[in-house]
């Protein structure tokens, strides 16, 4: 039967989108991001990122055919495996670089600029971080006592 809406109005569809590739493969950034202080919210994104690209050129994924994993997961552990038999590749044979050593490429192969991509991806995290601050926020109050929260000696720190 077709999908009705109205009989399951708390579903959540996300659309389906072609990813960026790089030389015909798939990519993703790695970044890492220092949150200093959690009350207030203090952070700071980390320059020193990660591009992490698939070893095989891209083919969608097809219902009903094997999934071609080092041309669909950008995973690190998974693409370090890849050996130059399994498929002709113009990946090159690392799996992930410093993103600063892959700015020329972004550059030319998609037109993306080094500040605007800092500046968005700055605007990204801040959105995400703005929608777990309450979560995020609950859970450090109740790992830490009220003295230690507000004694400016005392270090509070967990890891998530």
């Amino acid at each position: 039967p077709p999908f009705n809406r109205q009989s399951h109005p708390n579903v959540c569809v996300q659309e389906c989108i072609e990813p960026a590739l790089l030389a015909g493969n798939k990519f993703d950034m790695r970044i890492y991001v220092l949150v200093e202080s959690v009350l207030p919210l203090k952070a700071h994104v980390c320059r020193s990122a990660m591009l992490r690209k698939c070893m095989e050129e891209y083919k969608p994924l097809v219902a009903g055919e094997k999934m071609h994993k080092y041309s669909l997961l950008t995973n690190t552990s998974i693409n370090k495996k890849w050996k130059p038999e399994y498929m002709s590749s113009s990946a090159g044979n690392e799996c992930k670089m410093p993103l600063h050593l892959a700015f020329d490429e972004l550059q030319q192969a998609l037109g993306i600029e080094r500040d605007s991509l800092w500046a968005q991806i700055e605007d990204i995290v801040a959105l995400t971080l703005i929608a777990v601050v309450p979560r995020l926020q609950l859970q450090y109050r109740s790992c830490f006592s009220r003295e230690q929260l507000l004694s400016q000696d005392s270090s509070a720190c967990f890891q998530m």
